[in-house]
């Protein structure tokens, strides 16, 4: 029982370092959505910019249709 305190220790550093990897996994998600609408957008103005578009298809055709996501 003396490691106690240690296993405690390093349990909580587990828990507070995983919930920070999710934070940080949900604004890195956030700014590649964001790039993403930038370059659709930039393709409106140069179509040969965007030569391939594998997102959701909603995304595309909403930018044409509307010139806005």
């Amino acid at each position: 029982m003396k490691h106690s305190p240690k296993i405690l220790a390093f349990a909580y550093c587990c828990l507070v370092a995983s919930g920070f990897g999710v934070q940080a996994a949900d604004d890195m998600n956030a700014v590649a959505e964001r790039y993403a609408h930038l370059l659709l957008a930039l393709g409106q103005h140069d179509p040969d910019y965007v030569d391939a578009f594998y997102g959701p298809a909603d995304w595309k055709t909403q930018r044409e249709e509307h010139g806005q996501i």
